[in-house]
């Protein structure tokens, strides 16, 4: 009764998505997230429960892919069932994964950015991001009429980039995500003024973003000395891997000491946010079922650290059982109501391979160690060829010197076991997405 119940509350919240009513949609989605979590007796790790075996039931009796998978599902554990998927299986196998309903079904097309060498695109039926990303607003402090910027990677019109507008506005039914967005993808040293009088002129109580671009903007901001009369009520980071000398500079720059992180992904199977100052992330069980893993497919202990793996609570369409994200984390536990992590490490490929043949995930390594060299760089990006050499595209601030160099040289070689060159650069080039990547790693596993 509850899960139907549930089910009927999401139906009306997309009826006004799709009739273009934002602030009913906003109203009821923060009503959908909080009714249901006071409903009876039961609390989110128990719905979700329900939720995923439901959807484990349904891919078994309408999913080819699954239909050889025992639909005995007692408890939660069953999933172990299922076998792990990935990227390339689903594009191989791409009908094998979609639901033999489809034709009864609204969906979209969706598709990844690819940045593992590996784009997928697939069906796409849930359309709770909203819901969830409002969710987090609201408790920033967001309230009607507040101007989200986004600052991210879209694709502008040719004409206004010709013209020197890197920006658009989207319809306000579209806009938990942001309704001005500002693209990364036509940024260089040269516009950059262009930019951050674009965002003078807005005056965003939000922003929500890449941590590179924002960082390289924040940059800008603080070596130009310009003052950011108005306030900012909050910056969500998302989509990348951030880094503590980012987050200084961006807080610094924007005067706001509210940083907040959000962590998902494109195939709609997990939604996480920070939630306090630790930085650590909430898992939201009524979006995806997640699990972290090692090696051997088994769960990680707290604060150990493995793949984040997950599987699908709405998109019925196209259920992604066991998907394998490629991403690392740290698991945190559980908290009563919610899984833990940590910290996101980044993509599984964001690693350098030692003189030993070792990987060393560089965010991990990051974060173990310190380095004084980092607060003088604007930017940098490693591409390995070998194994225990690597070259490190700089941008240099105007304080780094000589000394940092060797800094930056002897602490890989030392602590990593890494042999670096150093290539002095004026820009870092960007992903078709706007990003902009930490490893370029052509050593193949």
């Amino acid at each position: 009764m509850a899960l139907d119940y549930y089910v009927s509350v999401i139906k009306r919240g997309l009826q006004f998505v799709s009739e273009g009513k934002l602030k009913d949609c906003f109203n009821h989605a923060f009503d959908m997230l909080n009714v249901y979590r006071n409903y009876g007796k039961d609390n989110e790790l128990q719905i979700q429960e329900k939720m995923l075996k439901k959807m484990l039931r349904y891919a078994c009796s309408h999913v080819k892919h699954y239909q050889e998978v025992s639909k005995t599902l007692n408890n939660i554990e069953d999933i172990k069932q299922y076998p792990f998927i990935d990227k390339d299986m689903i594009k191989s196998n791409f009908d094998s994964f979609v639901s033999k309903d489809k034709d009864k079904m609204i969906y979209n097309i969706a598709r990844t950015s690819g940045s593992t060498g590996s784009p997928l695109e697939f069906y796409n039926a849930n359309g709770l991001d909203d819901f969830f990303q409002y969710n987090v607003w609201k408790k920033h402090g967001y309230e009607d009429g507040d101007k989200i910027l986004s600052m991210m990677g879209p694709a502008i019109d040719e004409q206004d980039v010709e013209k020197g507008i890197y920006w658009k506005e989207i319809p306000e039914y579209k806009s938990s995500h942001g309704q001005y967005h500002l693209s990364s993808l036509y940024l260089t040293n040269e516009n950059m003024n262009v930019y951050v009088d674009y965002i003078l002129a807005l005056k965003p109580d939000f922003i929500r973003g890449f941590p590179s671009y924002i960082y390289d903007v924040a940059t800008y901001i603080l070596d130009n000395n310009i003052d950011i009369d108005f306030k900012i009520k909050g910056i969500e980071l998302t989509s990348e891997t951030s880094y503590e000398y980012q987050w200084d500079r961006i807080k610094k720059a924007f005067k706001t000491n509210n940083l907040f992180f959000q962590y998902g992904h494109t195939e709609t199977c997990v939604f996480a946010y920070s939630y306090d100052d630790t930085y650590k992330l909430r898992v939201e069980p009524l979006y995806g079922y997640v699990e972290v893993l090692d090696e051997d497919g088994n769960h990680v202990k707290e604060n150990e650290t493995g793949e984040v793996v997950v599987t699908s609570l709405h998109n019925f369409i196209m259920p992604f059982i066991r998907y394998r994200t490629g991403d690392m984390a740290e698991f945190g536990g559980y908290d009563g109501k919610y899984m833990i992590l940590n910290k996101v490490l980044g993509r599984s490929y964001d690693y350098l391979v030692n003189e030993d043949n070792t990987k060393i995930n560089f965010t991990a390594f990051l974060g173990e160690h310190h380095m004084k060299a980092i607060g003088k760089i604007d930017k940098w990006q490693f591409e390995q060829f070998e194994k225990g050499k690597a070259v490190v595209r700089v941008i240099k601030t105007k304080d780094y010197t000589d000394d940092d160099e060797n800094e930056i040289k002897t602490f890989f070689k030392e602590k990593g076991k890494v042999d670096l060159s150093f290539d002095y650069v004026n820009e870092i080039t960007r992903t078709t997405r706007g990003k902009t990547k930490i490893v370029i790693q052509h050593i193949k596993e």
